[in-house]
């Protein structure tokens, strides 16, 4: 038996992951007792949040349990095929993104086990911006016409449940960019940050001919779209991207394309939204439609 063991957290950088064999995989899968409980008005968790979503438990190698091949576990509930059970023996998830398991299973680095460890025991208590779905619905597309090629939103194009959404995470979406490779500034150029910066991470996207505009005050270009570049120091970055709408969406990692924040609230400035742990805006870019390459 083979299982891997990803926390979903990150945005633009890959999630942290781990592989489990024999009796260390059996052992984790043991701990999962379902309870009798099915909530149908939570069938999804709120994945659109900015920062710890979960845990994700995938069989690799076909072995048959009484558990799903592939399942999310947060917030005590185990979500599979649009179905949340409660767990009867809660305590798993902590054990996996406390601070000890992150820097000795995972090999985090400190900066990273910290932000993690802390973003999801906040995340995980009873409360605003919590993992508990909130009642938000899309409101309609109202679709304004613009002097410029601003992306219109379209989620369903990108949350396919399949290789187009886990492929292509926050930078992808941003530049309007599939290349279902996770992509990170500067790869594709051999120029790739080396660092969790504003500068670092900016410097990588430059070299992938997106255009700094720290002046642009979230209007519209002339030309091709307006993206903004947040930063949770050492940890990880994230991309918003102005549409047609003149407001903002974004895809955390590779879960689901949104137009809330992590309030559930739309967004009208990515300067002024509830950013979980991405609290320094680097700058406003803007991308130029057939100029960039992305890898």
């Amino acid at each position: 038996m083979k299982i891997r063991i990803t926390i979903d957290c990150f945005s633009g950088r890959e999630n942290p992951k781990i592989e489990l064999d024999g009796k260390d995989a059996e052992h984790v899968l043991d701990k999962i007792k379902l309870g009798h409980s099915v909530d149908p008005a939570h069938a999804a968790p709120a994945r659109h949040r900015l920062g710890y979503r979960g845990i994700i438990v995938e069989h690799l190698d076909g072995a048959k349990t009484q558990l799903p091949q592939r399942f999310l576990i947060s917030a005590d509930r185990l979500f599979a095929d649009q179905t949340a059970v409660h767990l009867d023996e809660p305590g798993l998830e902590h054990s996996f993104v406390s601070q000890d398991s992150l820097l000795n299973r995972f090999k985090l680095d400190h900066r990273a086990a910290s932000v993690i460890a802390k973003d999801a025991e906040a995340a995980l208590k009873p409360g605003p911006g919590t993992l508990l779905p909130p009642p938000w619905h899309f409101p309609p597309i109202i679709v304004v016409q613009h002097e410029n090629q601003a992306p219109i939103f379209e989620p369903t194009w990108w949350n396919d449940g399949s290789t187009r959404q886990s492929g292509n995470n926050c930078y992808n979406y941003g530049s309007d960019y599939r290349s279902d490779t996770f992509a990170q500034p500067g790869r594709a150029t051999g120029h790739m940050y080396a660092e969790i910066t504003a500068a670092a991470v900016k410097a990588g996207a430059v070299s992938d001919a997106l255009i700094d505009t720290p002046a642009a005050d979230n209007h519209f270009p002339a030309a091709g779209h307006l993206v903004a570049l947040v930063i949770a120091p050492g940890y990880d970055f994230h991309w918003y991207r102005k549409d047609m709408t003149g407001k903002w969406s974004h895809k955390p990692g590779g879960t689901a394309a949104t137009n809330v924040d992590n309030s559930g609230h739309e967004i009208t400035d990515p300067r002024t939204a509830n950013r979980g742990v991405y609290t320094e805006f680097a700058t406003f870019m803007n991308v130029k439609h057939g100029h960039i390459k992305l890898k």
